[in-house]
């Protein structure tokens, strides 16, 4: 029997793990690779050569993708819009399944062994929602998700998957594209994944530097608003418990995720970044809606709070049309246009562009770890991270007077 090679360069691999999950034999396993992405290998001395591990990697076959029907602004109405990244809709959805009795499925930021670290997991109570609510700009694990998936789908129950659109198609092929009236797929809107290794090793980083343990980290904090402004809580020495503000351009990791310069291989050339998608429904921000659509913001004598957030939501099948029917009173919604909606949101139109930084970045981390990352990033923005430290300096009463000037 011929060997299988399950991809011949990296690009042809998104990491869904779809393939170890379905192999009959159990000789599939996700391993890291020198830069900490995570890549199936075959064990051949156990593998049969079945091809099932082929059969179901929908990155490199025509999966089944949707033109969206009907595009959105939209907002949560029953759920806590500020614990969201955005409008809230995942969360207005998972709340509506939650209390059907279903499982919702999300990624969070699970403290193990001292480390952070990022996996999809599924819940079944509303009071464990809130870890999955907000954006999470790092690739996260799968593992036994799309196997525990399948076997509450058989048992009848309600299940709400949410990820980045490779992950949603893995998973509909998974299931063999099967169609299940008690599941919604919802695709991101994903400008792509750096590794889960590299986000821990920023984290350790982060935690020498305020000497102590970082409990909790999140990349948009709504308590500055809606942008792209995070935070990170740690425990101090003496227990006590601190938190930070952390903006985009002071942060290496939150900069090089940002400028598309640490991405997976495959990110850079992805068949899900534009019009076509892979989901039953597609959430991301509205950004740009100030210019799309004035009309409905408060600024302009509208009712919505463009400060608390907007999302974008793209209904691409009869099943995301269904499920946006049974959740629409606990939206608000205002009927857009794809063409809008794409305007700012340039992961609906193409792939991230490859950096020229990407190569010699990696192997920079290869051979000096994080430490020589985040020096490069220093020594690059040497002159914009001094004008951040100047401005922070500036008391709060100072800037708002010269705003009100403005």
């Amino acid at each position: 029997m011929d060997k299988i090679v399950l991809f011949d360069d990296k690009q042809n691999c998104c990491g869904c793990g779809a393939c170890s999950v379905v192999c009959p034999q159990n000789t599939i396993h996700m391993k890291e690779d020198p830069s900490g992405f995570r890549y199936p290998e075959i064990e051949y001395a156990n593998c049969i050569s079945c091809g099932a591990c082929k059969r179901v990697c929908a990155f490199q076959k025509e999966g089944t993708l949707f033109e969206p029907r009907s595009t959105y602004a939209a907002a949560t109405r029953n759920t806590d819009i500020m614990k969201s990244a955005s409008g809230g809709i995942f969360a207005s959805f998972a709340k509506w399944f939650l209390e059907q009795g279903g499982v919702v499925y999300g990624a969070i930021l699970e403290s193990r062994n001292g480390t952070l670290v990022p996996l999809h997991i599924g819940i079944d109570r509303i009071e464990a929602l809130e870890a999955l609510q907000g954006s999470k700009y790092v690739q996260s694990d799968l593992a036994d998700v799309f196997s525990a998936i399948k076997r509450q789908l058989h048992e009848g129950r309600y299940v709400l998957f949410s990820g980045t659109p490779c992950q949603v198609d893995a998973l509909r092929s998974y299931l063999g594209n099967k169609a299940y009236e008690s599941l919604l797929l919802i695709d991101i809107i994903c400008h792509g994944v750096p590794s889960a290794r590299m986000f821990q090793d920023y984290i350790r980083m982060l935690e020498k530097k305020c000497k102590g343990k970082i409990v909790n980290f999140t990349f948009r904090d709504k308590a500055y608003g809606w942008g792209i402004i995070g935070s990170y809580e740690f425990l101090r020495p003496d227990g006590s418990r601190m938190k930070r503000k952390l903006l985009l351009r002071e942060s290496s990791y939150y900069s090089l995720f940002n400028d598309s310069h640490i991405y997976r291989e495959n990110c850079y050339s992805c068949p899900y970044a534009g019009r076509l998608r892979a989901g039953d429904l597609t959430i991301g921000d509205y950004w740009g809606i100030q210019t799309a659509h004035p009309e409905i913001l408060q600024e302009y004598g509208g009712e919505w709070d463009r400060k608390k957030g907007i999302s974008c939501v793209l209904v691409n099948n009869k099943q995301g049309e269904r499920f946006l029917h049974e959740n629409q009173e606990n939206l608000r919604l205002f009927l857009s246009d794809f063409s809008k909606a794409a305007k700012v949101n340039t992961q609906l139109r193409e792939p991230a562009p490859r950096s020229e930084w990407r190569e010699p970045l990696l192997e920079l981390y290869r051979l000096q770890g994080y430490a020589g990352v985040e020096k490069w990033f220093r020594k690059r923005n040497r002159r914009e991270l001094w004008q951040i430290k100047l401005k922070s300096l500036i008391p709060q009463g100072i800037k708002d007077a010269i705003r009100k000037r403005k």
